[in-house]
């Protein structure tokens, strides 16, 4: 009896060791399961396939509760105000953001999760593929899972592009492509703001342009029948997207990021499958596991790699006697 409570106190001490090693991508992996989840449930389960309306709620939720947790000292980080010239040098990366989540979300309200997350993969093996410091001789597990994963998508693409929505697709693509070029473009430029001022700044922008955008386009309203469930689902997305998005910092920062990206996409589109009942065809499962298993494996860096970052848009400061934020930008 005493070697079997032994054995189970080795074994716990093992799995909290482990737990407590990986805790920042089993928080990315829940979090990312979740939204996906509960962002398809208000779009498709609720028939409600007005993105605009349901980002606007996302994004006003993610800055109201950004604001309480600073105000409660519930994060490290301070919200730091923007300066003209930081709002402007940061507004494409604005604009890229809010027309990515409503092109994600357009995409996400009629395709199935599971081929959502395989065109999703895109993503990482694009960026992959585009990074200078990957070469051939030295990365051949990145290069050749990237080009599998680019090569599963085209033919998912050519087996499904008549059984499903093709409109659907291409707002799924456009927001790879948004998405891209958000990651390229933040990436090259050294900013003072904090990853908390970037969530919350990005989030009130989107607040600004959809609101209006809503109102423009008369999709404001909602079925009666169906009004409280929407609400909850949009509150309940934008709180797990806020912690998604800063969850998402701190893996960013992570050699594993990508394949930790790849195996909660794996999962979820798992889980969406029995939860969500999707209909998916053998084949088309076949090239969804490929990609995600590629995803999960072999596109992340070694460590060392990592920390080999490429050059980046570095901003000057100015002269130390005056506060500000911007003064030029200059390629280093």
């Amino acid at each position: 009896m005493h070697m079997f409570f032994e054995m189970v106190s080795s074994v716990y001490n093992a799995a909290s060791r482990i737990i407590k090693k990986n805790i920042t991508e089993i928080q990315y992996s829940c979090l990312f399961i979740s939204a996906i989840i509960v962002n398809k449930y208000v779009l498709t389960e609720l028939a409600f396939r007005e993105p605009t309306v349901f980002q606007g709620w996302q994004t006003f939720t993610c800055v109201l509760l950004l604001s309480a947790m600073v105000k409660c000292q519930a994060v490290a980080e301070e919200v730091k105000m923007l300066d003209k010239r930081t709002f402007f040098l940061m507004l494409p990366g604005f604009i890229f953001f809010t027309v990515s989540i409503v092109a994600g979300s357009k995409g996400l309200a009629i395709l199935p999760v599971p081929v959502f997350c395989a065109v999703l993969s895109l993503n990482p093996a694009v960026l992959v593929l585009m990074d200078k410091k990957t070469d051939l001789s030295e990365s051949s597990k990145q290069v050749c899972g990237s080009v599998t994963i680019c090569g599963t998508v085209v033919v998912l693409l050519v087996i499904t592009l008549n059984k499903l929505n093709t409109e659907a697709y291409l707002w799924l693509l456009g927001h790879v492509l948004l998405t891209i070029m958000y990651t390229l473009y933040m990436e090259r430029i050294s900013l003072e703001s904090n990853s908390i001022s970037k969530i919350y700044f990005r989030n009130c922008f989107s607040i600004i342009v959809l609101l209006p955008v809503s109102v423009y386009l008369d999709v404001l309203y909602i079925p009666h029948g169906v009004s409280w469930k929407f609400y909850l689902g949009c509150i309940l997305s934008g709180v797990l997207g806020t912690f998604l998005q800063m969850t998402t910092a701190k893996m960013e920062q992570k050699s594993s990021y990508m394949n930790c990206q790849g195996r909660a996409k794996l999962i979820c589109s798992l889980i969406a499958h029995v939860v969500l009942f999707t209909n998916v065809e053998p084949m088309i499962w076949f090239l969804i596991v490929v990609n995600l298993l590629i995803n999960s494996t072999l596109l992340s860096p070694d460590d060392e790699r990592f920390q080999d970052r490429r050059p980046k848009l570095t901003l000057v400061l100015g002269p130390p006697e005056r506060d500000l934020n911007i003064e030029r930008a200059v390629l280093v």
